[in-house]
């Protein structure tokens, strides 16, 4: 009969970012012999470290708990190691992912929270950012940049920035060019699909509103950006989510 293993294990190293162990115990996640301590002092002879590359942290907790600890090595303590408390909602959030953010932003935790306040505080405030750019796409790729900052955060330090914002976003202007299409491409391209996408060659999820026309979106091929032609060679009636596909996802 095996043994039961409540205690989640997560060692972080310089090339792998979340490599899964789990114990029977605590004792033996954090000791000597196949815990946190054996993996920072390269005691655990099963471990190659030229693979995973050198430990940096180890998160450990009890598949129950809602709480659970985030250490790295400290000689100067009495176990070798230097703890601090991380809440389960950060951890399922890096298991979720595969992957814990950035280094930088571990370390917050070993930080007393009194300091770590002080130092979210101190950000300036995200909308400050986006009244320095000037075109629509600097917005856009300000926010995207911004939500990647985000994402390597805690949870806990996330609400701490949440709680300061107050009031509807800022606006502001911003300068903008378009193409001006051709109406007749967009209509020949619709009239060929007859209400399917031309991707995923499923049914127009919805109707419009307006006329109750299939609702599909007509994507070029080559962007217009890129200098491809308003044509109907260079288009296709695709369902929003394949649309959104094309720009901004990938398939594997």
């Amino acid at each position: 009969m095996n043994k039961p293993h409540p205690i989640k294990f997560r060692a972080i190293h310089t090339k792998t970012r979340w490599r899964r162990s789990d114990h029977e115990t605590m004792a033996n996640a954090l000791g000597k012999t196949r815990g946190a301590r054996a993996l920072f002092d390269h005691l655990n002879k099963s471990i190659n470290y030229a693979t995973h590359g050198e430990p940096r942290y180890v998160i450990v907790w009890h598949e129950n708990a809602d709480e659970g600890e985030i250490l790295k090595p400290d000689h100067g303590q009495w176990d070798g190691l230097r703890h601090a408390p991380i809440s389960r909602t950060d951890i399922d959030a890096f298991e979720k992912q595969k992957m814990p953010p950035g280094d930088e932003v571990l370390e917050e935790y070993f930080r007393p929270a009194s300091a770590r306040q002080s130092a979210l505080l101190a950000m300036p405030a995200p909308e400050d950012k986006a009244a320095e750019v000037s075109t629509l796409a600097e917005l856009e790729a300000d926010l995207q940049q911004r939500i990647e900052l985000s994402r390597q955060l805690s949870a806990a330090a996330r609400q701490a920035l949440l709680q300061r914002n107050e009031g509807p976003p800022r606006r502001v202007d911003v300068q903008t060019s378009a193409f001006v299409r051709s109406a007749d491409v967009i209509v020949e391209v619709l009239a060929r699909a007859k209400g399917t996408c031309e991707a995923c060659h499923q049914p127009a999820p919805f109707r419009r509103a307006r006329d109750d026309s299939p609702y599909l979106e007509v994507h070029h091929r080559t962007p217009l950006s890129l200098g491809g032609e308003d044509a109907v060679d260079n288009a296709a009636a695709l369902c929003p989510n394949c649309h959104r596909l094309f720009h901004y996802g990938r398939t594997t």
